[in-house]
């Protein structure tokens, strides 16, 4: 069957390992710089500048940690999508 409830299903596991490897890395290393005292000041406060900083580190090491397995659940995606809008005709994808 190539429609409907497991059409789905092919994709889910692919993009939950995603979603799971990603924000685990982000929200770990994040934890770990705020224990290491990454994101607050002198003072012991939290600091916004840091604290962006530290956000962007994170985010930027999940996505490089976390981009193969969205690639194996991309195409997945694809088939189902792909059908959908290739008879779209529109302002930008005109025929």
């Amino acid at each position: 069957m190539k429609d409907g409830v497991t059409a789905l299903q092919k994709g889910l596991v692919p993009a939950l390992w995603f979603q799971w490897v990603m924000n685990g890395t982000r929200l770990g290393l994040y934890h770990l710089g705020d224990e290491h005292g990454f994101t607050k000041n002198a003072k012991g406060e939290v600091a916004m500048l840091k604290s962006m900083v530290t956000a962007s580190f994170c985010g930027a090491v999940s996505g490089v940690v976390s981009s193969p397995l969205f690639l194996v659940s991309l195409p997945c995606c694809n088939k189902l999508i792909i059908p959908l809008i290739s008879n779209y005709t529109g302002a930008i994808l005109d025929r």
